[in-house]
């Protein structure tokens, strides 16, 4: 009676582990895409860390282009405080000649007209560092976001390694005791017994 009662309980277990066998299937298909995940948040950090790396160095490039629009906006204004001295009526009575006195005029609409492009050149400039700067934050949210989803796949895949893992060590010492018992019956000589009866 102990020893049907051991076969069956080992069949059990058998048939446990048999169904164990498709979870853990299951689990290592879950397993492999997580994985999948995992090299795929690394990827996305690699590429994130290249767009930081390539903001970095067009917001050096474009403080540079700031600077060189600033200095050639600061010699535009030398140039109009140079010419704001002079008024009018003394720019064409200090030439001989009207057409020089006109193209001394044409020279100051000119520089007015360049101090214009200028300080919109300046402001775009500025605009496009803004927007770098800007960008460049929203990319590095991006990495930090990521790598966390990167630590936390890595959490699921080592805990779900360790559940099937467990199921497994469980369903092995359970069917390490049914034999262990089994065998225990044989040496006695019941199970001997047992087959005579059958």
């Amino acid at each position: 009676d102990q020893i049907l009662e051991n076969q069956k309980k080992l069949e059990e277990t058998q048939g446990q582990k048999k169904t164990l066998s498709s979870e853990i299937k299951i689990i290592d298909s879950s397993i492999k895409q997580i994985s999948l995940g995992i090299d795929s948040s690394k990827v996305a950090i690699e590429k994130l860390s290249l767009e930081v790396d390539s903001i970095s160095n067009n917001i050096g490039d474009a403080e540079v282009d700031i600077a060189n629009k600033e200095a050639a906006l600061a010699e535009i204004l030398r140039q109009l405080q140079k010419n704001d001295t002079e008024n009018l009526l003394f720019v064409i009575l200090k030439n001989s000649k009207l057409s020089d006195s006109l193209s001394d005029l044409q020279a100051l609409s000119d520089v007015n007209s360049t101090l214009i492009v200028k300080i919109k050149e300046v402001n775009d400039a500025k605009k496009n560092m803004e927007d770098l700067l800007k960008k460049k934050e929203t990319t590095k949210s991006s990495k930090e976001i990521e790598k966390i989803n990167l630590e936390n796949r890595k959490l699921i895949a080592k805990d779900i390694k360790e559940q099937k893992n467990k199921f497994l060590d469980e369903t092995k010492n359970k069917e390490k005791v049914y034999v262990e018992s089994l065998k225990q019956l044989e040496e006695n000589g019941n199970l001997h017994h047992f087959n005579q009866l059958i």
